[in-house]
C-alpha cells in the first residue's frame, strides 16, 4: 500500500521515471489484451488498459476462447442496417455479460441479457447513435422481458417524454415461456407512469397472436350516466380514450394477413392493451395501414408496435 502511494506521487515528478513491475501472470494477460486494445482504437472505440483489465467504451472486456465462451450471435452482425437508423432494437440477441459488440463508429449500445441460463438465449439489445446519449435514459427493471428507455420530449417535439419498452417474450410453450411476463411489463409500466406524466410505447417480439380481436373496450355511455360518472373527467377520459383514434382518422378495426387463431399470449396482450389504453398499431398506421403484414416466416404476426393514443396524433 505504501509502495503504491509512493509510485503515484513519483509519477507526478518530472525528475523521476517510474517503471511498474507486474507479476508474470499479469504481464501475460496484458500481452493478450494489447492487440485487442489496438484493434478497438483503430475501429474508433475508446480503449483503456488498466493493469490486466481492458475497458472498451467504458465497458469491461473479458478475454475468452471459443471453447470457453462462444462469440456473439451472427444475427447481431447488422452494421449495414444499423447505419440506416438513429436507434435500432434487437430482440432474442442471445448475448451475455461477456460479449462486446462491434458496432459502427459513432454508435454505442445497451443490452439486457437473460440471466441464470447455461446457454445464451433471449435478450434485448438497443444500439443507438452516441449523439443521442444525453436524450436517452435507460431505466432499471426487475423484469427480464423488457428494457425500458426514456426518450426526451425534444426528440419528437412533444410536451412530454416518451417511455419506450423494448420487449422480448419467449414463445408460448417453450421452456423459457412465462405467462406472468405480460403482468410484469404492465405493472412496471404503470409504476413508471405514476412518477411522471409521459407518453408510452411498447415494441418488440411478444410471440402473441391476436387475430383481429379488439384491443379496446367499447364503453356503454349510458352506464356513465346511470352511475353518475359522467362528471368525473378522469374516468371519462379513461373510458373513452379509444375515441381519440377516430378523431385522428385511425381505424378502430385492425386487419391481418395472419390466419392463425389467437393464442394465450394473444389474449394476455389484448387484456393488457385494454387496461392501460395502448393500441396495437400494426395495420393501423404507416405503410402497414390496412395491410397487417406478417412478421414471422410469412405466416404469422407476433411482433407489435403499441402506442398510447396521444402518440398517434
Amino acid at each position: 500500500m505504501v509502495l503504491s502511494a509512493a509510485i503515484q506521487k513519483l509519477k507526478n515528478k518530472k525528475q523521476f521515471v517510474v517503471h511498474e513491475q507486474y507479476p508474470i501472470e499479469v504481464i501475460e494477460r496484458r500481452r493478450e489484451l494489447v492487440p485487442i486494445l489496438k484493434d478497438a482504437r483503430t475501429k474508433g472505440h475508446t480503449a483503456v488498459l488498466k493493469e490486466d483489465r481492458l475497458y472498451i467504451d467504458n465497458k469491461r472486456y473479458y478475454p475468452r476462447t471459443t471453447r470457453q465462451h462462444p462469440p456473439p450471435s451472427a444475427a447481431m452482425d447488422q452494421n449495414d442496417n444499423i447505419l440506416n437508423y438513429d436507434i435500432s432494437i434487437f430482440v432474442e440477441s442471445k448475448l451475455d455479460n461477456l460479449d462486446v459488440l462491434d458496432v459502427p463508429k459513432g454508435y454505442t449500445y445497451v443490452t439486457k441479457n437473460r440471466k441464470k441460463m447455461c446457454k445464451k438465449s433471449g435478450g434485448i439489445a438497443v444500439i443507438f447513435k452516441k449523439s443521442l446519449e444525453t436524450s436517452l435514459t435507460f431505466l432499471s427493471s426487475e423484469s427480464q422481458f423488457v428494457q425500458w428507455m426514456k426518450v426526451t420530449k425534444s426528440i419528437f417535439g412533444l410536451q412530454n417524454d416518451v417511455i419506450v419498452g423494448c420487449i422480448y417474450i419467449p414463445p408460448e410453450g417453450s421452456k423459457y415461456s412465462n405467462l406472468e411476463a405480460f403482468d410484469e411489463i404492465e405493472n412496471e409500466l404503470m409504476s413508471l407512469k405514476k412518477v411522471k406524466d409521459v407518453h408510452t410505447a411498447l415494441i418488440g417480439d411478444f410471440n402473441a397472436k391476436t387475430g383481429i380481436l379488439n384491443d379496446f373496450v367499447l364503453a356503454d355511455e349510458t352506464l356513465l350516466d346511470l352511475f353518475h360518472l359522467d362528471t368525473d373527467n378522469e374516468i371519462i377520459s379513461y373510458m373513452l380514450d379509444y375515441k381519440n383514434l377516430k378523431s385522428y382518422n385511425i381505424p378502430l378495426q385492425s386487419v391481418t394477413q395472419c390466419s392463425c387463431q389467437p393464442n394465450t399470449y394473444g389474449y394476455k396482450l389484448l387484456n393488457c392493451c385494454k387496461k392501460i389504453n395502448m393500441y396495437i398499431d400494426n395495420s393501423r398506421i404507416g405503410v402497414d395501414k390496412g395491410v397487417g403484414k406478417t412478421t414471422c416466416k410469412n405466416t404469422s404476426v407476433v411482433d407489435y408496435l403499441l402506442l398510447s393514443s396521444k402518440l398517434l396524433h
